[in-house]
């Protein structure tokens, strides 16, 4: 004769055997989860790089038919460029090269233009990407790019 009872014993030993083994699955998960990180915040948001730091770089303004843009090297050299776009699409580009001495504690920049004795100085305000350069009545508002 057949024993019901060793049978119910026997489905509930699987039973067993499988909720043992989703626990131990949902327990692997956890730890999985657990363990992973995200940021612990002891590095900085942005690393910026060395060479945008300081006056070094591209600065560019913009307006509707315009663009004026600085490029100050490490050397000490640079460059300023305006583009203007006439109505009818034509664009008339102007660069000018120069040397450059900027004192920070001071705000000063002096622009030495390379085959003329003009030299033109400006105060210079930098905060974050943003570069104001003030030369009497014109003030230039440069962003970083």
């Amino acid at each position: 004769m057949f024993n019901f009872a060793s049978l119910k014993i026997y489905k509930n030993n699987e039973i067993m055997k499988a909720f043992k083994f989703l626990a131990m699955m949902i327990a692997v998960l956890a730890m999985s989860v657990n363990f992973s990180s995200c940021n612990n915040g002891d590095e900085p948001e942005e690393i910026i790089k060395e060479d945008e730091t300081g006056i070094v770089g591209t600065w560019m303004e913009s307006g509707n038919n315009w663009s004026t843009t600085f490029v100050f090297s490490k050397d000490g050299t640079g460059s300023m460029t305006e583009v203007e776009t006439t109505s009818q699409g034509h664009s008339q580009k102007t660069t000018l090269l120069f040397t450059y001495v900027y004192t920070e504690n001071d705000n000063r920049l002096k622009l030495y233009i390379d085959g003329s004795n003009t030299v033109e100085n400006y105060t210079c305000r930098i905060t974050g990407n943003t570069m104001m350069l003030d030369q009497g009545n014109t003030t230039y508002i440069l962003k970083r790019v």
